[in-house]
């Protein structure tokens, strides 16, 4: 649920392709949306300051909590930033860029 500004939520099948995007806007028509469990998905601020708040069914397992992406680079890789700038115009049927 977006609680200040906007943001994009992605759904992705297991090669990286995008199945699915929705935009949310705090207090728009669509400001908040249920991830499918086990799916791999992703969220990016639109706005600077985007702030939403997420809820997990629990207990909470630390160990397994978050997986990665083969296709998506790891945190503070090189290849980050371009991968952002590909998802602020990602659409259902694009392929991440190469890394």
């Amino acid at each position: 649920m977006v609680v200040r500004g906007r943001l994009a939520v992605f759904l992705f099948d297991d090669q990286g392709k995008v199945l699915h995007r929705e935009e949310l806007v705090a207090g728009g028509p669509l400001h908040g949306l249920e991830v499918p469990a086990n799916s791999w998905h992703c969220v990016l601020a639109l706005e600077s300051g985007s702030v939403f708040f997420e809820v997990k069914q629990g207990p909470y397992t630390p160990l397994s909590d978050k997986g990665f992406a083969p296709w998506a680079p790891k945190e503070g890789d090189a290849g980050v930033a371009e991968f952002q700038q590909w998802l602020v115009q990602a659409q259902p049927g694009d392929l991440p860029p190469l890394l």
